[in-house]
């Protein structure tokens, strides 16, 4: 049987950071991914797959760096804010699997991983979160009970990565609220969600009231 790996970063190979003096945090939002979606450049000009993804979250990983470290942040909280994983309910998505969605998991997990131990060694301490989209539920039911909303995948790749970085001190993971989270962060407030229950500028409006 295979382990989940626990990560800890040798302290040796974390940069140092100098903080700036009005630096709070940094904020990264993850969202619509679709790991396991298959594009093929000759069908709309445009390719992905897991190669692709992990080049694109490297990439931001680089810029959001940059900018940070321009203003002296040392500390990110990331949010993950749904469709991690692509729906298998059509049949073009079936058509345009790479693989099946329990293998895509783990493949997701393990490039999340990348992501956020790079960010570790560069220097950064993480706080993250997460809530649940409806492209990556496992079942066929949409709702905001909990019983619903955590059959999902992007519960358990957040789940899968707690587990990979429980030794890990720099990186603290915060549950709350799996559709609606809100989070609070040196006085400001953060309203987490997908979005997919928004149709109109009345939602918005209730949204902003909350």
């Amino acid at each position: 049987m295979t382990e989940i790996p626990r990560i800890k970063v040798d302290v040796k190979d974390i940069c140092k950071i100098k903080q700036g003096q009005d630096a709070l945090f940094g904020i990264m939002q993850l969202s619509d991914h679709h790991f396991n979606e298959l594009i093929h450049s000759d069908e709309i000009g445009n390719s992905f797959d897991f190669e692709v993804g992990a080049k694109r979250l490297k990439k931001f990983v680089d810029e959001t760096d940059r900018v940070f470290k321009s203003y002296g942040i040392t500390k990110i909280f990331v949010a993950f804010l749904g469709d991690m994983i692509n729906s298998d309910r059509r049949l073009d998505e079936i058509l345009h699997a790479s693989t099946n969605r329990a293998n895509a998991t783990l493949l997701a997990c393990h490039i999340y991983r990348q992501m956020l131990e790079d960010l570790i060694m560069r220097g950064y301490k993480l706080h993250v979160s997460c809530v649940t989209g409806n492209e990556s539920r496992a079942g066929e039911f949409n709702d905001f009970s909990k019983i619903v909303a955590t059959d999902n995948y992007d519960y358990s790749i957040f789940n899968f990565l707690k587990v990979m970085f429980e030794k890990e001190k720099r990186v603290t993971f915060h549950s709350g609220d799996w559709k609606e989270s809100l989070v609070n962060i040196s006085g400001l407030n953060l309203l987490l969600l997908h979005g997919e229950s928004i149709r109109s500028e009345r939602d918005i409006r209730d949204l902003y009231s909350k």
